[in-house]
């Protein structure tokens, strides 16, 4: 008989959230573009009187938006939780962050000075239950993601699968499972197939409809590709004019995002099923490239 694992480290987390809380946090790219493009480029004092001001109906958003977890913390916090057992406290993180941390202090870049805004109870609760502390990753998905060598790359796929908010049956964890299982997963690009592997399985929960989407899919972006081909064709041959004097609408296809997403498809599959599926045009599959983008 096995030993229980020890507790969720409810202090652990509140202490490791408090400490990165407790320094001057630089504002992200995205919640500077906000700020900036919302308020007019606003320097700190005037940041600072916004916050203090309860009637101002720009206030509460802001807070929330200062006040949201980062890739940092969720990087953070992970490791703890991939030590965890049973349920984590999150009422209980949030008391003891928002009883350690009193205010946090932001930067804005370029020497535009500091301001800081107050973690109140209710913010410190949102900033926790933005981290999906109680999202559990099965213990066989756990054990296949540390196939991923790099830590780094091991704890954000992590993150991703917390965050993708479905629910992890079985059937959906040995899909996982067998897509993680690809030698040396780590990587932004695999991340990103993932996501998309991770978006879809909130659709289909089973091997057949899986794969029964990812095929239609695959015919679907290869006729669309093909079509693009065909028409970039007439318009070299007879102009944008008169393509549209004989009636031809004219159809736009991101070429980019396709490939990325026939070279996730062919790698779920792939990994999944073993073959790749046919897309039923095989003049018009090969005039493209459909690569794995894992492999760039």
């Amino acid at each position: 008989m096995t030993s229980p694992r020890p507790p969720a480290p409810e202090s652990a987390i509140a202490e490791c959230l408090a400490h990165l809380l407790s320094r001057e946090v630089a504002l992200g790219p995205e919640c500077l573009r906000f700020i900036d493009s919302t308020f007019s480029n606003p320097t700190a004092a005037s940041i600072a009187r916004l916050l203090a001001d309860e009637s101002d109906p720009e206030r509460d958003g802001l807070l929330e938006l200062l006040l949201s977890p980062d890739e940092e913390h969720r990087l953070a916090v992970e490791p703890l939780l991939e030590s965890a057992a049973g349920d984590v406290d999150e009422g209980g993180i949030a008391a003891r962050l928002a009883g350690a941390v009193d205010r946090v202090r932001f930067s804005l870049p370029e020497g535009r000075g500091s301001f800081a805004a107050e973690l109140t109870p209710a913010l410190a609760h949102g900033f926790v239950a933005a981290l999906a502390l109680g999202r559990r990753i099965p213990e066989a998905l756990r054990a296949a993601l540390r196939s991923i060598e790099d830590e780094r790359e091991r704890l954000l796929a992590g993150v991703t699968v917390r965050h993708a908010g479905l629910e992890l049956t079985a059937a959906r964890t040995e899909i996982l499972c067998r897509m993680v299982g690809r030698p040396e997963p780590g990587g932004p690009a695999f991340r990103d197939c993932l996501a998309f592997a991770l978006e879809l399985l909130k659709s289909v929960d089973t091997e057949d409809a899986l794969w029964k989407f990812l095929e239609d899919r695959k015919r679907r972006l290869v006729e669309a590709l093909a079509g693009l081909r065909r028409q970039d064709e007439l318009l070299a041959r007879a102009g944008f004019e008169v393509a549209q004097s004989c009636g031809r609408r004219l159809g736009y296809v991101d070429r980019d995002a396709a490939g990325r997403e026939l070279g996730f498809i062919d790698r779920l599959c792939r990994s999944v099923f073993g073959r790749v599926p046919h897309a039923g045009l095989d003049r018009f599959e090969t005039a493209f490239e459909l690569g794995d983008p894992l492999r760039d």
